[in-house]
């Protein structure tokens, strides 16, 4: 905390010195061997969730704050529907949409001279999506801001850094809030970035509770049309609004960014893998169906590994241990231990990656691929995983896709140094941004 370091940081080199279970706090159990991680997280484990970490977003009363089962029921019946592949299958036409938008931009930027915002560009595309699924409806017109710099993306990865003191002491969040928003932006500009995402997604709440922003009119399923109508409480559709943005925004986005930018720095793979696409994708300007692009083996290892190396959510996600206590990787583990393991431990272990931390997508098209996809935990595992999993996997399938259909893509800062981030729950990105130019391939119109 006072290094400028998440725990998941530290834990690598906590587990090479202690072993593979650690205490990293009075009554709290991490585990470095992906057996346990799947002990701990897979469809059978009905745990509760640790209060002190899902708590400490103020979501309490939203699907990810929901501590047991029977709290997230009833939320997830209704999240869960919308979410379906059915539901996303339907609502492909407008994530094709966005995404001719967004490669428009990307077009015309290069045309200008301009290059491209790796980490801001896909989010604002993400953002777009995610708010026409919740609300019906673009309502921050990300894609129209320059350089794709809007102010509440700005502010959700300022806000970043915040959690890391929040979550030891929650007290000094609610000091801060009820001071001027100057002063709190003079003693810590961090929590001032959290205070300006929570009121950029309040007033939309707002707007859609008091009836000035219609619902009614989108021909797509729209989450807060559902949410209403179960008659949901504000302060938890305030919650669940926090929650679906940052989840809708976060990894599919992070999951684009890795993936070009490694691609960048293999030209030959990049060329194999624009080759696969044209063959089944000769209109750059007409989508081949979602589950034609699933089957690309290349393509498709291209993904798994973007997934494997983004680095998702890299704080472990605790739970506690039921009262009867369990084995976890032949170790009993007493009743009321919190328990958990970041997924880092998974998608980059040795045990199970050649060179972990490298990007080698052919490593999917080997004979053993089929034993590593159960070891892809990008979105989790278990009851509790990403509700949005069938979502995002549609948007990297298509962004992705799309942009490496229309555009040979050349870094402007190609350094390592690009992808720096470090764990305040999600990742934080402190630096400059990765750039990109993004040069139209032949056959690729203006649109």
């Amino acid at each position: 905390m006072f290094y400028g370091k998440g725990i998941s940081d530290l834990l690598p080199q906590l587990h090479d010195k202690y072993g593979p279970i650690i205490r990293i706090a009075p009554n709290e159990l991490h585990f470095a061997e992906p057996e346990a991680y799947h002990n701990i997280y897979n469809a059978n484990i009905r745990w509760n969730k640790d209060p002190f970490i899902y708590h400490s977003f103020g979501a309490d009363d939203a699907s990810f704050g929901y501590l047991t089962m029977e709290e997230a029921k009833p939320r997830k019946a209704i999240l869960a529907s919308i979410f379906s592949r059915k539901q996303v299958i339907d609502f492909l036409p407008c994530i094709h949409e966005q995404i001719d938008h967004f490669c428009s931009i990307l077009g015309r930027n290069d045309q200008q001279g301009q290059s491209s915002n790796l980490l801001f560009g896909p989010r604002a595309l993400t953002l777009t999506i995610i708010t026409i699924l919740m609300f019906g409806q673009d309502m921050w017109q990300a894609l129209e801001s320059p350089d794709f710099n809007l102010s509440i993306l700005r502010s959700l990865n300022d806000s970043l850094p915040a959690f890391t003191i929040l979550k030891w002491f929650p007290w000094v969040g609610h000091v801060l809030e009820s001071l001027p928003v100057w002063v709190n932006n003079w003693l810590w500009p961090s929590h001032a970035g959290l205070r300006r995402f929570q009121s950029e997604v309040m007033e939309q709440v707002v707007a859609i509770r008091s009836g000035a922003t219609k619902l009614e009119n989108s021909r797509y399923p729209v989450i807060f049309r559902d949410l209403m109508a179960a008659q949901i409480p504000f302060t938890s559709l305030y919650s669940e609004a926090q929650t679906l943005l940052t989840g809708g925004i976060e990894n599919t986005s992070n999951t684009v960014m890795w993936g070009i930018w490694h691609l960048c720095h293999d030209k030959q793979l990049m060329a194999q893998v624009q080759a696969e696409l044209q063959a089944i994708w000769p209109d750059p300007q007409v989508y081949p169906p979602l589950s034609v692009l699933e089957e690309l083996p290349l393509f498709m290892a291209v993904v798994k590994e973007a997934l494997r190396l983004a680095p998702g959510i890299p704080h472990p996600l605790t739970r506690v241990v039921p009262a009867q206590g369990v084995m976890i990787k032949g170790q009993f583990i007493p009743g009321g231990t919190v328990v958990g393991s970041s997924t880092l431990m998974v998608n980059r272990s040795a045990a199970l990656f050649d060179e972990p931390d490298d990007f080698r997508p052919l490593r999917w098209l080997k004979p053993n691929a089929k034993e590593l996809n159960s070891h892809l935990v990008a979105f989790g595992k278990g009851p509790r995983a990403c509700m949005g999993i069938n979502l995002a996997m549609a948007e990297v399938h298509l962004i992705l896709g799309a942009i490496l259909r229309r555009f040979d893509i050349e870094l402007v800062t190609p350094g390592k140094e690009d992808l720096v981030w470090r764990e305040c729950f999600i990742p934080y990105f402190s630096q400059e941004p990765a750039r990109a130019l993004f040069r139209p391939r032949a056959g690729v119109v203006a649109m």
